[in-house]
């Protein structure tokens, strides 16, 4: 079977029609011509093939001749960029390490700069524009050495100074330098305060007394009381300690609430302290009328329960005053004057732990009033003065530390008598208890008896 037409080029077409009219003029070689036509087109065929097969395989090998050249490049164009890499990473450290040194050097030129500026303020010299900033220091420090030499001397002059009540006295005036001073005259003697302008005054709180004339006399005292300064042109206040009506003023009204809650707390317990004592009394009475009820004194022991003036006495009268000794009736009528006995006894709990409830309540309320307050004064004067803001920070902070102040005593003063009114209940269930089985037992005695 010859091949497909469409596989065959244009001479092999031309041969098969060849063959063809050979085949119609020679019928008689017809088989042979067409059997090595065919043989010659199977060999054009196969020398075609092998050709395409070495053109292939050329191609393959140019082919992969050509990729081993691109990753032979690729690989060199990677360590290439690998190494660009490196050096792009050790130059980008060796950068920051170049600015952290301009850095330092320009911190420590700022410094210098600025230690400069201090020295030639504190010494009054005054630096060259062409002068380095290192000898200027060096003329600073000096300067500095010598001033201090100065300012350790000691110094007297007679010198008028200020009494603690604002008067003028005239007197002695003792100086160690730039540091302390101390004064001695008819109007009393002390460690001296610099009120500014060369002038010096007696410290309110005292202290000192006697040391200039000690030291002037030659005789120094065992202690130097004294006030060291900064200098003597800059002038000195003594802080005055806030009182108590101070700090309640700087609480404002969410404070003075605070603390009347806190005064009505401390009443409060007093007064249920005072009631939960009266009503643990009554231990002995018990077993003086149980004692009574089994020797048959009954009415006896009812009396006495009813002399006294105590929830015990109440409650075990009420068992007492019973005409009948059947226990049921008796554990009732001892339920019954225990819920009386009650309200007494829990009084004022709830108030208690209700004020230790809201007072941090109020502390936190005082704190955002304060706070309020504060953003006010800032929205109209702003931040410039810190004394404008003092006072709606003060009613923050005290009226947090007063709503603690108040809450944590309230806190356990509550439990505390809530815990001992408990105690209380259960001393009177106890009593009753005792009381009945003594009458209970007594009439069982007297109904076998009859």
């Amino acid at each position: 079977m010859s091949p497909p037409l469409r596989a065959r080029g244009p001479g092999a077409l031309a041969r098969l029609l060849l063959g063809l009219a050979l085949a119609i003029g020679a019928p008689a070689r017809a088989d042979d011509a067409l059997e090595a036509a065919y043989q010659r087109e199977v060999a054009t065929l196969l020398a075609e093939r092998e050709a395409l097969r070495a053109r292939s395989a050329e191609l393959a090998a140019d082919r992969a001749r050509r990729r081993s050249a691109a990753e032979a490049e690729l690989d060199a164009l990677q360590g290439r960029l690998l190494g660009l890499e490196a050096r792009a990473s050790t130059l980008e450290s060796a950068l920051r390490a170049q600015e952290a040194a301009a850095q330092a050097a320009a911190d420590r030129g700022a410094l210098l700069d600025a230690t400069a500026a201090q020295a030639a303020e504190a010494t009054g010299l005054q630096r060259a524009p062409e002068e380095p900033v290192e000898a200027f220091l060096g003329r600073a420090f000096t300067a500095a050495g010598g001033a201090l030499a100065a300012d350790a001397a000691w110094g007297e002059a007679e010198a008028p100074y200020f009494l603690a009540t604002g008067e003028s006295r005239p007197g002695r005036r003792l100086r160690w330098g730039r540091i302390a001073s101390w004064a001695e005259g008819a109007g009393g003697g002390g460690a001296l305060l610099p009120l500014g302008e060369g002038r010096f005054g007696l410290r309110a709180e005292g202290g000192g007394e006697g040391v200039a004339a000690a030291l002037l006399g030659g005789a120094p005292p065992g202690r130097v009381a004294l006030f060291l300064v900064e200098g003597e042109d800059q002038a000195v206040r003594e802080r005055a300690e806030d009182t108590a009506m101070d700090v309640i003023r700087k609480g404002g009204p969410v404070g003075l609430v605070i603390l009347v809650l806190g005064a009505a707390t401390l009443l409060l317990s007093l007064g249920r302290a005072l009631t939960l004592l009266a009503a643990g009394r009554g231990a002995a009475l018990v077993a003086e009328l149980a004692g009574a009820v089994k020797a048959g004194e009954r009415e006896a022991a009812a009396a006495r329960a009813r002399a006294a003036a105590h929830p015990t006495g109440r409650v075990l009268a009420a068992v007492l005053g019973a005409p009948l000794d059947d226990r049921e009736q008796l554990q009732d009528l001892a339920s019954a004057a225990l819920l009386r006995e009650l309200p007494a006894l829990t009084r004022f709990g709830s108030a208690i732990l209700v004020i230790a409830a809201v007072a941090p309540l109020l502390g936190l309320l005082g704190t955002v009033t304060g706070m309020i307050g504060t953003f006010d004064v800032i929205t109209q004067f702003g931040t410039g003065d810190p004394k404008m803001l003092s006072g709606g920070i003060s009613e923050a902070l005290v009226t947090t530390e007063f709503g603690l102040i108040v809450a944590i005593p309230s806190v356990l003063l509550g439990n505390l008598t809530r815990s001992w009114s408990e105690r209380v209940q259960g001393q009177l269930e106890q009593a009753a208890l005792e009381l009945i089985h003594a009458r209970t037992g007594l009439g069982a005695t007297a109904r076998e008896a009859a």
